[in-house]
């Protein structure tokens, strides 16, 4: 690498990983994500959707930087991320919440409704429904339940048409689901049950 250029995540995870004399498979059985992600992060492959290299989660990036016994706080800075419990300094919005925001926040707005009404009736702070709208965070599936049930509508309806997750990010998401909080594991089940319940009927598999 030139020295002039700047250190990436996927460069220096590749440095340590041959530092620690660890194959992907060791690094893979460390951090709990697959070889083949791995291999993608080291190798810089470009998203076929962003046609950027992959940015994985602060978990995904403490995991691996922990695997190969490297500094945790510098392998955030890499990904973009302030310290171990900081927000992301430029964080991407998911696309699933990405949909379900523009839907909270098209069914409040159709109705006239304001945020801070909306915010009242699911006990959270106005802070918090901005997040929930723009996508920033994910909503948890109890407070789905009920605006389902005060705009008569079924939980189906929050979870985004056309949905996909890319090879290279199911070992990110798989990770990311597994330290998550149970609330938003019930929260990715239901988007998942969703899902499959979608390319069932379109593939003519249900019941």
């Amino acid at each position: 690498m030139d020295e002039d250029e700047p250190m990436t995540f996927g460069r220096w995870l590749h440095n340590k990983r041959r530092e620690a004399f660890m194959s992907m498979d060791d690094l893979s059985d460390k951090s709990g994500c697959s070889k083949n992600y791995i291999s993608v992060i080291e190798r810089e492959i470009p998203s076929s959707r962003t046609g950027r290299p992959p940015r994985p989660s602060r978990d995904v990036a403490i995991a691996l930087a922990k695997g190969v016994g490297g500094d945790v706080e510098y392998a955030l800075e890499l990904c973009g991320y302030v310290g171990l419990t900081a927000y992301p300094q430029k964080s991407p919005i998911d696309p699933v919440y990405r949909t379900i925001g523009i839907k909270l926040r098209k069914l409040r707005e159709d109705r006239g409704l304001m945020q801070k009404h909306i915010a009242k009736k699911l006990d959270v702070s106005p802070e918090a429904m901005t997040k929930y709208e723009n996508g920033q965070i994910a909503i948890p599936v109890d407070k789905l339940r009920v605006l389902a049930k005060f705009y008569k509508l079924p939980l189906d309806y929050f979870v985004e048409d056309d949905w996909r997750v890319e090879e290279s990010q199911e070992a990110e998401y798989i990770a990311s689901y597994r330290g998550a909080p149970e609330q938003f594991r019930e929260s990715a089940l239901l988007l998942l049950k969703a899902a499959i319940r979608k390319a069932e009927a379109e593939s003519g598999h249900t019941e």
